[in-house]
């Protein structure tokens, strides 16, 4: 994988921090995502689109879709 991402981290523990990226398979079946994501508080939300497209009952749909949210907690 090749991996190309660039963040924002505030210097406010209340203001959200974003990200955003790109990831690529170098080899086989080179396939790309555009990914992007939020943090907030002790929250997380990222979100990821394959850039190739496939095709369902007609419709053309993004091969990779994926979310995923988190919460930080410490023990």
């Amino acid at each position: 994988y090749l991996v190309l991402s660039t963040g924002y981290v505030p210097d406010s523990w209340w203001k959200p921090g974003f990200r955003i990226g790109h990831r690529s398979n170098q080899v086989g079946s080179a396939l790309s995502e555009l990914t992007l994501g939020l943090s907030w508080l002790r929250m997380s939300l990222d979100l990821a689109m394959g850039l190739e497209k496939i095709e369902v009952d007609g419709s053309a749909v993004p091969r990779t879709v994926a979310a995923n949210f988190g919460i930080d907690v410490s023990f």
